[in-house]
């Protein structure tokens, strides 16, 4: 199973899991699906570069527009892609104070981890020395360019075709 696939599933599971514990939890509020539009896809994508997309008056101006239907009809949102949380906190200013973010990415690697350890199939938390591997299916400069800015260090990334 790919990354991604593996990525895919557990959003599913965590996707209809909140939906099973929300429904439980309170059948006056029901549990909305929404989706961010083609185009704040395609901004995150194809324009992050450092932070500067994230900030720029275009992706301000369509999370806003986007969200606005939803702003004071709910009380939790969840991220579901890896790239929404960059957005946190334009989705907060848009969304207001009260309303809980869930970082779905966070929430997959949480059960994951659980399932790891479980299975006892994690790694030691012994020191070792780790071998990083990136790949990416869109431009191994622009994903090299972001995650040396991320984790402060050289990567080396290589494209692959799926």
């Amino acid at each position: 199973m790919l990354l991604s696939d593996i990525h895919a599933f557990f959003q599913q599971q965590i996707k209809q899991n909140l939906l099973t514990d929300f429904s439980q939890v309170s059948r006056d509020n029901p549990v909305i699906i929404f989706g961010f539009s083609f185009k704040i896809r395609k901004i995150l994508r194809n324009q992050l570069s450092g932070s500067r997309c994230l900030t720029s008056s275009v992706t301000k101006k369509v999370v806003y527009e986007t969200l606005l239907p939803l702003a004071g009809k709910v009380d939790t949102l969840v991220l579901g892609c890896t790239h929404y949380p960059l957005l946190r906190s334009i989705i907060q200013n848009v969304m207001g104070p009260d309303v809980k973010l869930i970082d779905s990415g966070a929430e997959c690697v949480r059960d994951v981890s659980v399932l790891l350890n479980y299975f006892e199939i994690n790694r030691s938390r012994e020191e070792q020395t780790l071998q990083h591997r990136f790949y990416t299916t869109a431009s191994a400069k622009s994903f090299a360019e972001i995650a040396e800015h991320w984790l402060g260090q050289k990567v080396s990334v290589e494209h692959i075709d799926l």
